[in-house]
């Protein structure tokens, strides 16, 4: 894979449960190849276990029950 060159966008990331698809971007988000940073995460469920993944990589989140 080649190493994209650029600035890293700001991005948010929705979830609504156990947050199998933010764990993958975090990680991605992370490597040298990605151009994207998640700044901020945000639930239409209150106690959305994916929001552990937002906690643990020190990333801002907001819940929002619907």
């Amino acid at each position: 894979m080649e190493k994209l060159t650029g600035k890293k966008s700001n991005t948010a990331v929705f979830i609504s449960g156990r947050g199998s698809n933010l764990k993958s971007l975090i990680k991605y988000s992370k490597s040298k190849y990605s151009l994207i940073k998640i700044k901020l995460v945000v639930s239409n469920t209150i106690n959305a276990k994916g929001l552990n993944y937002a906690k643990k990589s020190k990333i801002n989140f907001r819940q929002s029950p619907c």
